[in-house]
């Protein structure tokens, strides 16, 4: 514990970040891991999709450009490391000494770089930090924010839960793991905090198969900035609005999967919870012929079968959302069991 109290001071002005103060947020992090009602722990903050519908203009807009990885990642790096820690947030709790030193050595260091390399050694230098504080940024977002993520509140919390499903496992290769310290196994980290980083890979890699974890490679990697809103009832982060394409893609996979045909008119109202009324539209045409394009989606072809209907026909009156009700409705009526 000691070597690794000096190193974390010696390497803090280097790194650009004040150590003692941000071993305490990063600790906070970890105790309030996947609660709702502590997210001012989290480095990347997400609203609920309740909180979203109950947004003013002003704050809708604040936080749809904080969300947007063209601005939360270039914007996020330079503010982090060059303003926000500065003064990190419970520095007057943990020690404005030990602040104010690490801001003089952090000065000190950039004087040297300028002194020896001149001005263009200065800016090279800031551009490889913001670089590196992209990436950083780039991968904080993704240890938490991916669409099979976990949130609740007490007493319902699972930290069990939230260290392993709600902490991310990206697979974007071997030499990414090196220059990132392994960091990418975010849920071992957080499930076991005492594992050096140099061994999460190597954790990871030598679980048995009943425990293997989910990777997440490189697509599901972009995906994931598309989402935004932590929806409480269906707990998964869902877009700011659902479009029609989201509805399809997550239907055609649950047939993709063995979805029996009882639970078609279930799946369909599931999917379609939370469109907006011209996605709504466009996901009711594509019921009634799922071999329609859909602004280039590229559909499976899903002809319901006579079971399927009569499954259809079943639920049609129970269905609690009128448009796709109708939509049902139509569909049996052309196509009888």
């Amino acid at each position: 514990k000691r070597a690794n109290d000096i190193a974390g001071y010696v390497l803090s002005p280097f790194a650009m970040t004040p150590y003692r103060a941000m071993q305490y947020n990063h600790n906070m992090h970890h105790a309030y891991l996947g609660n709702l009602d502590h997210r001012e722990t989290t480095e990347i903050y997400t609203m609920t999709l309740r909180e979203w519908n109950e947004a003013g203009f002003g704050k809708r807009l604040y936080y749809r450009l904080y969300r947007n990885p063209f601005v939360l990642i270039p914007a996020g790096a330079i503010w982090t490391y060059f303003f926000a820690y500065r003064w990190p947030a419970n520095t007057t709790k943990i020690g404005v000494v030990n602040v104010l030193v690490h801001n003089l050595l952090f000065a000190l260091w950039l004087f040297t770089i300028w002194a020896l390399f001149g001005w263009q050694g200065f800016w090279v230098f800031i551009g490889i930090s913001v670089l590196a504080g992209m990436i950083g940024v780039f991968l904080v977002y993704l240890q938490h924010n991916f669409e099979d993520t976990y949130w609740d509140r007490k007493p319902e919390l699972d930290f069990r839960r939230a260290t392993l499903q709600g902490s991310s496992c990206l697979n974007l290769g071997h030499w990414w793991d090196i220059g990132t310290g392994n960091i990418a196994y975010h849920d071992i980290h957080h499930f076991m905090p005492s594992i050096p980083s140099y061994r999460l890979r190597q954790c990871h890699f030598d679980l048995p198969p009943d425990l293997e974890m989910p990777r997440i490679e490189w697509p599901q990697a972009i995906r994931s900035f598309k989402l935004k809103l932590w929806d409480e009832e269906q707990e998964r982060l869902v877009p700011f609005l659902p479009a029609a394409r989201e509805a399809v893609d997550r239907y055609t996979r649950c047939r993709r999967n063995g979805l029996k045909p009882m639970l078609v008119p279930e799946c369909l109202i599931e999917c379609a919870r939370g469109l907006s009324g011209k996605e709504m539209n466009k996901f009711e045409n594509w019921i009634i012929n799922p071999n329609a394009d859909l602004d280039d989606v590229e559909l499976v072809p899903d002809n319901i079968t006579g079971d399927s209907l009569s499954g259809l026909r079943l639920s049609a009156r129970s269905v609690n959302t009128p448009a796709i009700r109708g939509v049902l409705t139509r569909k049996l009526e052309s196509n009888p069991p």
